[in-house]
């Protein structure tokens, strides 16, 4: 079968990094930790206000285009519900 992998690019500060690494589930696979706030990398003072990147990614078996459509409808329904909630 064919696989693909998909790539997340999740933007964080220094402080949520700890929970963003602890709660990757489904087999969701950390690949690089990227520092936006400087070029050199390194943060001089409040390192509070550092911000990242996190990107990860995950692994998927290439399923027939109806399939991939019915799963993603069911998703978007699911979110759709828990949002009209808040």
């Amino acid at each position: 079968g064919s696989r693909n992998r998909v790539y997340r690019v999740i933007q964080c500060q220094e402080k949520e990094i700890t929970q963003l690494m602890s709660s990757l589930s489904d087999g969701w696979k950390f690949e690089q930790l990227v520092n936006i706030n400087s070029s050199s990398g390194y943060i001089y003072g409040d390192s509070e206000h550092c911000e990242f990147l996190c990107i990860v990614s995950k692994q998927y078996d290439r399923m027939p285009r109806e399939d991939a459509n019915a799963c993603v409808s069911e998703r978007v329904k699911i979110l759709q519900e828990r949002g009209s909630r808040m």
